[in-house]
């Protein structure tokens, strides 16, 4: 079984597993993949599997992470109901501010980062409920904030 091969079916069982599984850590899932024969896998492959997929780690009910993995798994469309995670946008003279839904942040900030070029964004970091948006030189923060509400065609009031 050639590399990639291989890849795309650890990745493929990766998949499986998170959708019906509760997976807690990446050593968890090693293990778990380790016990249906896929061999010694390390972390860092293990990383860049998750990221490949676009899983996220999630709070549950007790306030424990595992793993998720969003239904737009390999890029994120406008065709999500992201205005149900987004409670606001505001803005600075520096930067951009995304309150969203708790645990919410990391899906719309990658949906964010997948158009930053079109938009005229810098960079994009998020947390558990808020994203921090930085405009690229020359783009006026209270603009691209119209432009990310037009983006989500949300009306915020002020």
């Amino acid at each position: 079984m050639s590399k990639n091969t291989q890849s795309d079916e650890i990745a493929k069982t990766v998949k499986e597993i998170i959708l019906n599984e509760t997976v807690h850590s990446q050593a968890q899932l090693i293990s778990m993949l380790e016990q249906q024969g896929f061999g010694k896998l390390h972390q860092s492959m293990m990383s860049r599997i998750l990221t490949k997929l676009g899983a996220v780690r999630v709070l549950d009910s007790d306030h424990h992470l595992f793993y998720q993995i969003p239904h737009e798994l390999d890029m994120p469309s406008t065709k999500t109901n992201i205005e149900q995670m987004v409670n606001d946008i505001d803005w600075n003279h520096a930067f951009i501010i995304i309150k969203t839904t708790p645990s919410a942040a990391e899906l719309v900030a990658r949906l964010v980062d997948s158009v930053r070029y079109n938009l005229g964004i810098m960079g994009v970091v998020s947390g558990d409920d808020t994203i921090f948006i930085t405009p690229q030189t020359g783009v006026n923060p209270q603009q691209l904030s119209e432009k990310l509400n037009r983006f989500f065609n949300l009306t915020i009031p002020k």
